[in-house]
């Protein structure tokens, strides 16, 4: 199958390309010109791929009408409106966009990456904006279907920024301590890039998904505490915890949230407090015959 896949050069959708070429199918990644160094070496003459922006479809038209599926990996983290990065943008405009051209393309098939906890009524825009996108899905005619991952985790991978090496960088910042936002006990149920781009692919051929929002997390809760002693415990570090007040972050993430430089953004912390944790992560693996990678193993190595 040939499957147009855009956000290919990010953390999950390096990993979606090599899941879709272990299965046989055909990538063709949309990606702009000044990203396409962020492609891993071992992806170069594997994939096709396609200069151009998600929201100038005369860009990639032509080679979208050759696939007989999309899977949307298109999302930030952080929105910086004063550069023109922001929620609405990357998660609502371009994916009506792609939309829009799927259905002149004749590409039915269509899967999108959202995000644990989305609902219309969220305190923060990225979840805002990630519920917007599952609607227009769900109203445009498509054979849709919606992912929505906790936590995804790896241990490490060279010029990719993700959750470990977050942690890894904490431990290893100062000498003696390690710091904290809050409490630390908030929860995450962490699942593995590797189950999560599995699941992406596999759906591709398997009807029943259609129509159908996954939950996607792993079988254990951890609260970042304990995820910092799992990786401290990797390295063979083990840290004083300092905890700053979740209060005074929030005051200094309002006021410079929006610069590149602070650490975090007052929507991240918000998401933080509301946990990212589900009852219904079964069916996931269920439906997709997947047996969950311990994430432990992933964390702890």
């Amino acid at each position: 199958m040939r499957v147009f896949v855009t956000g290919g050069t990010g953390y999950v959708g390096r990993n979606v390309l090599r899941a879709l070429l272990s299965a046989g199918h055909t990538p063709i990644a949309l990606v702009r010109r000044q990203s396409i160094a962020k492609l891993p070496v071992d992806l170069h003459g594997k994939i096709e791929i396609v200069n151009g922006n998600v929201n100038t479809s005369e860009s990639y038209l032509t080679q979208l009408g050759s696939c007989e599926a999309v899977i949307n990996l298109l999302g930030i983290i952080r929105e910086f409106p004063g550069k023109g990065i922001t929620f609405y943008d990357a998660h609502v405009r371009c994916t009506q966009s792609l939309l829009d051209a799927s259905k002149k393309a004749g590409t039915r098939r269509f899967l999108q990456m959202s995000a644990l906890g989305v609902h219309g009524d969220a305190c923060t825009g990225y979840q805002r904006t990630k519920f917007e996108a599952e609607q227009l899905l769900q109203t445009a005619g498509v054979d849709w279907t919606i992912f929505r991952p906790s936590l995804i985790v790896r241990h490490e991978e060279a010029g990719c920024e993700n959750f470990i090496t977050m942690l890894r960088s904490l431990l290893t910042m100062l000498p003696f301590v390690v710091p904290v936002l809050g409490s630390g006990d908030y929860r995450f149920q962490p699942v593995a890039v590797d189950d999560v781009a599995a699941g992406i692919v596999r759906a591709l051929m398997t009807p029943a998904s259609v129509g159908k929002i996954y939950d996607v997390a792993g079988s254990e809760r951890f609260s970042f505490n304990e995820l910092l002693d799992i990786v401290g415990a990797g390295l063979g570090i083990k840290k004083l915890k300092i905890h700053q007040p979740l209060w005074s972050m929030k005051i200094m993430a309002a006021l410079l949230g929006g610069f590149s430089f602070f650490p975090i953004s007052h929507d991240q912390i918000i998401m933080l407090e509301e946990e990212s944790v589900t009852d219904a992560w079964q069916p996931f693996f269920t439906d997709f015959n997947i047996a969950p990678i311990p994430v432990r193993t992933v964390i702890g190595a």
